[in-house]
């Protein structure tokens, strides 16, 4: 795409005005580049020059024939909270029958509708790109508020996802795993750095964070790498006192396939997250040219290395023992409530409602009853 940007300008004369209209990609390429260069001089005031690009941006909801008669229109609670969204965080009122119109026009466009029908200048960039994987599911879950504002849980351990490149980047993802869900709380990567540097980068992060770590996931290839010390990258890691679990072998598709199916248990954390979830949607299979199809390979670039540590996590989350939480669910709670309370258990809820009070007072032989005997039964010894 070199030449759209510099043989058509280049024929521009003096006093010629261009207008360049596209639909946006995701965060990369030239227009996108183009297009934060105009918004970043119109934030700060700068006064433009005959050769500066000006921003504009005309969203859906300025069209005047969007609209749709809401008789009849179910919204659901997922479109419901992204509508309260848009009024609270940039001010965007919308009626009920543009509301209508946009659930309506959702039912056809699916994970398209960003794209195509942007809010905000910000959300045509976090649009879905052509070919990505993982479209569909961070679609929904922006949709689904499942990417939001949130620290990790001060009572539960963090956990790692690695993915370690062979002189190119690694990526770490930091995770936590409350009941059944997977609360993705950190993303770091780097590269053309060693061993020491990635171990000093958690230890910041447990620093400036407080969180206490877990285990760590690594690809089943650790143990074949070498990290330019002629040792295992594994040998490295428990040498600088930490101790990895290998991710299982397999395929890059049943891999990528277990991260969709993870995804929707998936809440980020946008701050700590935001450059891993920019290149989760950016992760898409290669282009074949000459054939004019998607190969059935991902194309290698910058957000390689952050989906194959997401793919990682995907295959071996459901191995690690779930954290307890401090707050039952509805179902604990149900069946704490129906459960049969025996002659033991009211004679220990008493023992200790008087241990409790200041006052209370304990039958003097109240170490002889034995409760260890049939569950179901009070007996003296």
């Amino acid at each position: 795409m070199r030449s759209l940007p510099t043989r058509p300008l280049n024929t521009l004369q003096t006093g010629q005005v261009v207008f360049i209209e596209s639909t946006a990609e995701g965060k990369e390429g030239h227009f996108f580049e183009m297009c934060e260069t105009a918004q970043a001089k119109q934030r700060m005031g700068v006064r433009l020059t005959p050769l500066d690009f000006k921003f504009h941006f005309y969203p859906w909801h300025r069209e005047p024939s969007y609209e749709l008669d809401p008789e009849g229109v179910v919204i659901g609670d997922d479109l419901r909270k992204y509508f309260e969204k848009l009024e609270s965080c940039d001010g965007i009122q919308l009626s009920d029958r543009k509301r209508a119109w946009y659930s309506k026009k959702c039912e056809t466009q699916l994970e398209d509708m960003k794209r195509e029908y942007p809010s905000t200048p910000e959300e045509a960039f976090e649009a879905s790109i052509e070919g990505a994987y993982y479209a569909q599911q961070m679609a929904q879950a922006e949709l689904q508020g499942r990417v939001d504002s949130f620290k990790a849980l001060p009572e539960l351990p963090v956990h790692t996802a690695w993915d370690i490149g062979v002189g190119d980047a690694t990526s770490i993802w930091f995770w936590q795993k409350p009941r059944g869900k997977i609360y993705l709380v950190g993303y770091f990567e780097a590269s053309g750095e060693g061993l020491p540097f990635y171990v000093d980068i958690l230890e910041q992060y447990r620093r400036r964070l407080g969180w206490t770590y877990g285990q760590h996931i690594l690809p089943h290839d650790a143990r074949l790498k070498e990290w330019g010390t002629g040792r295992s990258r594994i040998e490295e890691l428990i040498s600088a006192g930490i101790r990895p679990t290998l991710c299982a072998m397999h395929s890059l598709e049943d891999g990528i396939n277990s991260v969709r199916s993870t995804l929707p248990h998936c809440w980020f954390a946008e701050d700590e997250c935001s450059t891993g979830i920019r290149h989760l949607k950016a992760y898409r299979k290669d282009w074949d040219a000459e054939r004019g199809v998607w190969k059935d390979k991902p194309r290698h670039d910058s957000s390689s290395h952050c989906a194959d540590a997401l793919r990682y996590l995907s295959m071996a989350w459901r191995e690690v023992s779930p954290d307890p939480v401090t707050e039952p669910t509805p179902r604990e709670i149900i069946e704490a409530m129906i459960k049969p309370r025996t002659m033991a258990d009211m004679w220990r809820e008493f023992v200790e409602e008087q241990r409790a009070s200041d006052d209370g007072e304990l039958p003097e032989d109240y170490e002889e009853f034995n409760l260890n005997q049939k569950p179901n039964n009070l007996e003296m010894e």
